[in-house]
C-alpha cells in the first residue's frame, strides 16, 4: 500500500500521542479505519480528508497536493514510466491526469458508496472507463493489470 502524506501526518501524530506500529496501521488502513480515534474524537478517514481539503486546498493552496504528486510522478513518466493513482478527488486533479495523457478508472462496487456527503467523495470529472468490482480483491486486481498493460500493436 502507497503511503500517502495525509496519512503519514496522521500516522506521525498518533505515534505522538503513543500509537505503536501496528495500531497506527489498524486505524489508518486496517479494521480500525471507520472508528474513532479516541485521542482525536474523530475517524482516521475523517482526520484524512480534512488534513487533505480543509487544510491543505483551503490553507495552503488548492492545487498543494497535485503540486506535489506533479514532482514526484513527472520523472517517471518523462522516463516512460507508468503511473496509476487510487484515487482522484478534484477537477484539477482530472486536468491534470488527462494532460498527461491518463485516463480516469471509475472503481463501482454495487452497495458501495460515498461514506459522508464531504466534497473529496465526489467524482470530479466523467470517467473514461468504468470498472465493475463485483468479486474479490483479486479479481479487482487483473482488471486492473490487464487495463495497465501496455498496447500491442497488430502485426
Amino acid at each position: 500500500h502507497i503511503k500517502t502524506p495525509m496519512s503519514e501526518m496522521l500516522r506521525t501524530l498518533l505515534r505522538h500521542v503513543g500509537h505503536d506500529d501496528a495500531s497506527c496501521h489498524r486505524y489508518i488502513d486496517g479494521d480500525l479505519k471507520r472508528a474513532v480515534i479516541p485521542e482525536l474524537g474523530v475517524t482516521s478517514t475523517y482526520a484524512q480528508q480534512t488534513l487533505g481539503t480543509e487544510w491543505g486546498r483551503r490553507c495552503i493552496r488548492d492545487s498543494l497536493w497535485l503540486d506535489l504528486w506533479c514532482r514526484v510522478v513527472d520523472p517517471v513518466l518523462d522516463a516512460c514510466g507508468r503511473v496509476a493513482l487510487e484515487s482522484c478527488r478534484f477537477p484539477n486533479e482530472a486536468q491534470a491526469i488527462r494532460t498527461r495523457g491518463g485516463l480516469l478508472v471509475e472503481v463501482r462496487r454495487p452497495g458501495v458508496g460515498a461514506l459522508s456527503g464531504h466534497e473529496s467523495e465526489s467524482i470530479p470529472a466523467e470517467a473514461d472507463l468504468v470498472l465493475d468490482n463485483a468479486g474479490s480483491l483479486e479479481d479487482l486486481a487483473r482488471s486492473v493489470s490487464r487495463l495497465l498493460r501496455p498496447k500491442v500493436a497488430p502485426g
